[in-house]
């Protein structure tokens, strides 16, 4: 079915061998996800401007294939690509860091119950030898006076 469309842009994550994030083929744009931002803006921009100016059919048509002349060529596909694998490497970065965050907040979270616990143990020792009466073993210990802050998220000992 025919379209009066400007510009065709398919967005996939299937890439032919050595083609990665971006490509023209057949006056058609191929773009990965991650590069869809700069490759949309540029597009929507141009039919702006082409607008603003208002164009005759014949210059439209002109300065649309000149533009896809130019995004299909090296120095824009080599702009998006590289874009498009700083982007990549930053995503891994961060999840990378926020699982490193994670492991580190939950080592401190179990840190933190643990002493909770001993606290409780102290306090229910000496409660116990104030009245006068023989502590039981420590695995025989009561629950705590107060319930230990649960964070959704966070599981004690986990980071292990």
């Amino acid at each position: 079915m025919a379209r009066n469309a400007d510009y065709a842009v398919l967005v996939t994550n299937a890439f032919p061998a050595k083609k990665q994030h971006y490509f023209v083929e057949k006056d058609v744009f191929v773009i990965s996800p991650v590069s869809l931002e700069p490759i949309a803006y540029t597009l929507r921009d141009s039919l702006l401007r082409m607008a603003v100016l208002k164009l005759s059919a014949q210059a439209k048509e002109k300065a649309v294939q000149a533009i896809c002349d130019y995004l299909g060529g090296t120095e824009y596909r080599d702009t998006v690509a590289g874009m498009a694998d700083q982007l990549v490497d930053l995503g891994g970065q961060l999840k990378a860091e926020m699982r490193a965050h994670k492991n580190l907040w939950e080592k401190r979270y179990s840190a933190y119950r643990s002493m909770f616990l001993d606290v409780s143990s102290l306090d229910y020792r000496l409660t116990s030898l104030l009245q006068g009466v023989s502590p039981k073993p420590r695995r025989a210990l009561p629950a705590a006076k107060g319930k230990y802050m649960e964070i959704q998220g966070l599981k004690p000992g986990s980071h292990a």
